[in-house]
């Protein structure tokens, strides 16, 4: 679609009366209230598509968002650092077998104390670059990698039996960021190459070989 024809279409899409938005200071003052009915829409039908299970947490999200807003935030900690932060309902590991059984795939992060998590190797068993994984009985796969620290990640999507690894296409690209293997808080090492697949940034120099390393 011409970026003229999406500018014009979103300047005509309008989900609430912009003729009567109550004033600021207005007892029925409300900053979403240009889309506010969608907001209504999506709680009322995600309310009646799916009963969350017993065990359920609130937490905060941010939703990345480039523009000017005052409902816009910042927030250095957080992966997105500024957009919009909403309080979401989080539902426990039974979720991610229910979204499988409804053909919805998805992948999180989780907590490696986190209970009904298949045994897994120790941290110190593990070097930098390597990794472990386990299936559950819900088809569900549990990988834990070593970065710089351990991370523990759980998805219902699979890999086929039949793999085919191009390695030719794994080729280096100029860069100017810290190399993802020898750059440490302590020492900090830059490099000006990048694998074009991976999109990581990796030393090769005459020492040292990163960018080999990571592809073994």
């Amino acid at each position: 679609m011409p970026v003229n024809r999406f500018s014009w279409l979103l300047s005509h899409l309008h989900l609430n009366d912009n003729s009567v938005i109550p004033k600021k200071g207005d007892a029925n003052y409300d900053k979403l209230y240009k889309v506010r009915p969608f907001l209504n829409l999506v709680l009322k039908n995600s309310q009646a598509v799916y009963n969350p299970n017993r065990i359920v947490a609130i937490d905060e999200s941010m939703i990345k968002f480039k523009g000017r807003h005052s409902s816009k935030q910042y927030m250095p900690k957080k992966p997105i650092k500024r957009g919009y932060k909403v309080w979401a309902l989080a539902d426990n590991y039974p979720l991610m077998s229910y979204l499988k059984s409804n053909g919805i795939y998805a992948c999180e992060t989780v907590n490696m104390t986190r209970k009904h998590l298949p045994q897994q190797k120790d941290d110190k068993s593990l070097k930098q670059g390597k990794y472990d994984w386990n299936t559950d009985q819900f088809s569900i796969s549990i990988i834990k990698w070593k970065d710089k620290r351990s991370r523990k990640l759980k998805n219902k999507s699979f890999v086929p039996d039949s793999l085919r690894l191009e390695k030719s296409a794994h080729q280096p690209k100029i860069s100017t960021r810290r190399c993802a293997k020898c750059c440490t808080r302590e020492k900090e090492v830059r490099t000006e190459w990048m694998c074009a697949v991976c999109n990581v940034p990796l030393c090769i120099t005459k020492n040292r070989n990163c960018f080999a390393d990571h592809h073994k």
